[in-house]
C-alpha cells in the first residue's frame, strides 16, 4: 500500500466526501451502531484513498478531504471507496476537483485554505460528483 504524508504540489486533485443524511442515520441506526458503521466508513475510505495515493488533509465530523497528484488518482479513489462501502448502511457523497490551490494562512487545516483554482490546460481539468445509492455508481 502506498503511504504518502506530504501534500502534492502543482495541478492537483481534491476529493471531498460527505456522507448523505448522517443525522437521519444516527436516528435510524441508534448512537452505538451509527459510531461502528462511522468507524469502519473511515477506515475503508482510508484505505481506498491511500491505495490510490491520496494524502488526508482533514475530516470534520463524517467528511473527508484528501489530495491527490492526479485527477485518475482521484477518480480511482473515488470508485474504490464507493466500491468499498457498497455493502454498508452509510451512503456517501463524493466530489472532485482538480486545479492549482494557492494555500493561504499560517495554520494547515482545510478552514484555512483558500484554493485559487485557475483554468488549467485542456485534458487536465476533471470535475466529478459521485453518490452512492445502495447499488449503484453514478458519476
Amino acid at each position: 500500500m502506498l503511504v504518502r504524508h506530504e501534500l502534492p504540489t502543482g495541478t492537483v486533485t481534491l476529493l471531498f466526501t460527505d456522507i448523505e443524511g448522517s443525522t437521519r442515520l444516527l436516528h435510524e441506526l441508534g448512537a452505538e451502531a451509527y459510531e461502528e458503521a462511522l468507524a469502519e466508513h473511515r477506515r475503508l475510505l482510508r484505505e481506498a484513498f491511500a491505495r490510490c495515493g491520496g494524502v488526508e488533509v482533514d475530516t470534520q465530523g463524517d467528511a473527508f478531504f484528501y489530495a491527490f497528484s492526479s485527477a485518475p488518482e482521484a477518480i480511482d479513489a473515488a470508485g474504490e471507496g464507493q466500491q468499498a462501502l457498497s455493502a454498508g448502511p452509510i451512503p456517501v457523497r463524493m466530489g472532485v476537483h482538480t486545479g492549482r490551490p494557492h494555500v493561504g494562512g499560517v495554520a494547515m487545516s482545510a478552514r484555512t485554505f483558500t484554493w485559487r483554482l485557475g483554468s488549467p490546460p485542456p485534458g487536465t481539468a476533471a470535475r466529478c460528483s459521485c453518490r452512492r445509492r445502495r447499488d449503484r455508481l453514478s458519476t
